[in-house]
């Protein structure tokens, strides 16, 4: 009658153990809702959440994450309605940045590069259809990219450096 007893104490330790120690964050659902302003994603029977924030920005901490990506002007004319189309990639970035000109003649373009707080970091004039900007030096944290022609701001990008 010994032996049958531990074999059944040993299951009933190990089942315990085992929800005691177990995962906190068991999801039951997700989706993603998409609105004219944008879209998010949730996830229903998450445990544990937490939000970080400082001056520069926030962090939502929990079982799923998502980069946020956006530009924040499209694609404008000039004064003599000629559009210019800009990209950036890759966004997020680690290490470099690249700025692409399509449709356009290069004059007059600039970029200026500024820290989500307002700090200007760089300034530099646009020469080639293909701009490289090395964002090595820089903290990991959200940028505003802004591509002026003359004086006219035409395009605006929210950069995520990681």
């Amino acid at each position: 009658m010994g032996h049958p007893m531990k074999i059944y104490c040993i299951a009933i330790l190990c089942a315990t153990y085992s929800t005691v120690w177990g995962q906190e964050g068991v999801v039951v659902s997700g989706k993603t809702s998409t609105g004219n302003n944008g879209s998010v994603s949730y996830s229903v029977g998450q445990v544990v959440s937490s939000s970080l924030s400082n001056a520069t920005g926030s962090v939502n901490q929990g079982v799923q994450q998502a980069y946020d990506i956006s530009v924040i002007n499209g694609i404008k004319a000039n004064k003599n309605g000629h559009k210019i189309d800009v990209s950036v990639y890759p966004n997020p970035t680690a290490s470099s940045l690249n700025l692409a000109i399509k449709d356009s003649l290069l004059n007059h373009l600039s970029y200026q590069l500024y820290v989500f707080d307002g700090k200007l970091v760089k300034t530099a004039t646009i020469t080639a259809k293909e701009t490289v900007i090395d964002m090595d030096n820089y903290a990991a944290t959200t940028y505003i990219l802004h591509v002026f022609e003359a004086n006219t701001n035409i395009s605006s990008f929210k950069i995520i450096k990681k």
